[in-house]
């Protein structure tokens, strides 16, 4: 028991350390949409008139880019590059990561404005268009929102408000709004690695010594 508890405390001491000195990545951007246009990886949204499934925002992150909608976390925030609120335009490949710090990095590169660096919130909310409303393309509903009243479908039963999604041609194919949603993914802590690790191999290295010892 003392030999697992010191390589604990040893593993700790030195992963708080390192921590110190290191600000890890949060999330990364897996990815931005259009509720009503296009995706980052190229796709288009499905048109309202063929009765498309609704989406949440989690929903959709996840037939847009893969895996599962409790892959993401999603966000209605623009990256900015500037103290002018600046949106960035994302181009294929860039690599995006939000750190613990709040600060955030594109392609290697801490964002900087013209007092410091550049800070940015995952909000967990997302923009979707409504059959015959368009308030969620201006203001976020719930990253977990949409609504679809029976019959199943977007464009069905046709009435006001009675269906939402975070991934619909609607509005914007009659030249109205349209409003953008980033899909980050959870990035898991190294530290967590770390002490699994470092744990593992100071036991050993204990173990070790201490064979060697009783040996003499």
């Amino acid at each position: 028991m003392s030999e697992l508890f010191a390589a604990v405390l040893l593993t700790l001491l030195v992963s708080g350390g390192a921590q110190a000195a290191v600000v890890e990545p949060v999330y990364r951007l897996a990815g931005t949409w259009l509720v009503g246009g296009t995706s980052s990886n190229g796709k288009s949204a499905p048109n309202a008139n063929t009765n498309p499934q609704v989406y949440s925002g989690l929903e959709a992150a996840s037939t847009i880019f893969g895996g599962r909608p409790d892959d993401y976390a999603i966000s209605t925030t623009s990256m900015v590059i500037d103290s002018a609120q600046t949106p960035y335009i994302f181009k294929a490949g860039d690599l995006v990561y939000i750190l613990s710090d709040g600060t955030y990095t594109i392609n290697g590169v801490l964002q900087q404005g013209t007092s410091g660096p550049l800070h940015y919130l995952v909000n967990m909310e997302a923009f979707l268009d409504g059959w015959g409303d368009t308030q969620y393309l201006t203001t976020p509903n719930s990253q977990f929102f949409k609504k679809d009243v029976d019959p199943e479908g977007y464009n069905f039963p046709q009435a006001q408000r009675d269906a939402y999604s975070a991934w619909v041609a609607d509005h914007t194919q009659q030249g109205g709004l349209d409003a953008r949603n980033y899909a980050f993914v959870p990035v898991p802590e190294p530290h967590a690695w770390t002490l699994m690790l470092g744990g593992g191999i100071l036991l050993v290295l204990f173990r070790t010594a201490r064979k060697s010892s009783s040996r003499v």
